[in-house]
């Protein structure tokens, strides 16, 4: 079976409830890009999936969330199938709201399954976002 973390980092867009400081008021004040530093605290590249004939990584992925209520999450990664390597940059994007310490991100297109619960915390310039899919539980920190 192959790992499900590279399915699980792009469609936890789709079911994602965040916390950010008490000062988070509106979409401003999280506004920013955020470049992903480490998942699982390995830092990047980052293999996700790994067989004898096919390997999965993480290059680069970033979240820009904008003052005027948008979000953009671009994502790149290599997938190497019998020693030949495609990479692929992935884009999501739609609206986010901000009410209190909270942050909704709205929906995009693509598989939702894998993704059971997401939290997101941001803290200054960190923005540190778990996520749980049964059996795998991925922590994802992202640097403003």
């Amino acid at each position: 079976m192959r790992n499900p973390l590279p399915f699980v980092l792009l469609p936890a867009l789709f079911a994602l409830a965040a916390c950010g400081g008490a000062d988070a008021t509106g979409p401003g004040d999280v506004a920013g890009t955020y470049n992903l530093q480490t998942i699982n605290d390995s830092t990047l590249p980052r293999t996700t999936s790994e067989s004898a004939t096919h390997k999965v990584e993480v290059l680069a992925s970033a979240i820009t969330l904008k003052g005027d209520g948008t979000y953009t999450w671009v994502q790149t990664t290599r997938t190497t199938d019998n020693g030949t390597a495609t990479t692929t940059t992935d884009t999501y994007s739609d609206t986010f709201s901000v009410k209190g310490s909270s942050i909704t991100l709205g929906k995009s297109s693509g598989p939702v399954s894998f993704v059971s619960f997401t939290d997101i915390r941001i803290a200054g310039d960190t923005l540190t976002m778990t996520i749980v899919s049964l059996p795998v539980i991925v922590i994802l920190v992202f640097k403003r």
